[in-house]
C-alpha cells in the first residue's frame, strides 16, 4: 500500500487539502464499488485519517499524519459509472497521452480492452480503431501499431521466443523497439 510516491502525495494533501478537480472514478462491484482511477489518492487519504493502517514505512506515515493541516478529509468528489467502459475518455487520455502515462504494456492492454468493447458492440475494426483513437486523442494508425505490438509481445511470451528469463521480465523497455520495428 505504501509505495515510493504515496508519502509525497500524502504530504501534498496534508499541506494543501484535496484537489477537487481530481474525482475518484468508480464502478459498482458485488459488495460496493471499485476505484478504477484514484487508488493512490484514496490510499493517501485513508492513511492521513488512520496512519495505523500502514504496513510499511509506518514511522514516515505517522509523522506526515501528525503534522498534517488537512487530515480528516471525508468529503471527496466521485464519479460513478455503470461499468468500466462508461468511464470518461479522460481516463484513457490521462494514462496514454497526458498526465500520468501507464507503462507501455498497461497502455496497450487498456487500448485492447477498449477496442474489443467497441467490436462487441458491433463496430467494424476500422470504426473501433477510430473510436479508440478519438478517446485518447491520437490517430487510428498509432492505436493499430500499439495493438500489433502487444500481439507480437504476447506471441513471443507464449512461445518462449525471448530465450532468456531476464529479457522476458524486462520486456517493457523493449516495447518501443518492437513498436518502431512494426512501423
Amino acid at each position: 500500500l505504501v509505495n515510493g510516491c504515496l508519502p509525497g502525495l500524502m504530504e501534498s494533501i496534508a499541506s494543501n487539502g484535496y484537489y477537487y478537480a481530481e474525482p475518484l472514478l468508480v464502478v459498482p462491484a458485488q459488495d460496493g464499488y471499485v476505484v478504477v482511477e484514484g487508488n493512490r489518492r484514496l490510499a493517501a487519504l485513508r492513511l492521513l485519517h488512520k496512519p495505523e493502517l500502514a504496513s510499511l514505512r509506518e514511522k514516515t506515515i505517522a509523522e506526515i499524519a501528525d503534522k498534517a493541516r488537512h487530515r480528516n478529509i471525508l468529503d471527496i468528489p466521485v464519479i460513478c459509472c455503470r461499468n468500466r467502459w462508461e468511464l470518461p475518455g479522460y481516463m484513457g487520455y490521462r494514462h496514454t497521452s497526458c498526465i500520468k502515462p501507464w507503462a507501455p504494456r498497461e497502455k496497450e492492454e487498456y487500448l485492447r480492452q477498449l477496442y474489443l468493447a467497441h467490436r462487441e458492440e458491433g463496430e467494424s475494426g476500422e470504426d473501433a480503431l477510430a473510436l479508440v483513437s478519438g478517446t485518447i486523442g491520437t490517430r487510428p494508425i498509432y492505436v493499430r501499431r500499439l495493438l500489433d505490438t502487444l500481439t507480437v509481445v504476447e506471441w513471443a511470451e507464449a512461445n518462449a521466443f525471448w530465450g532468456n528469463e531476464a529479457v522476458a521480465q524486462n520486456i517493457d523497455s523493449g516495447f518501443s523497439v518492437i513498436h518502431t520495428a512494426l512501423a
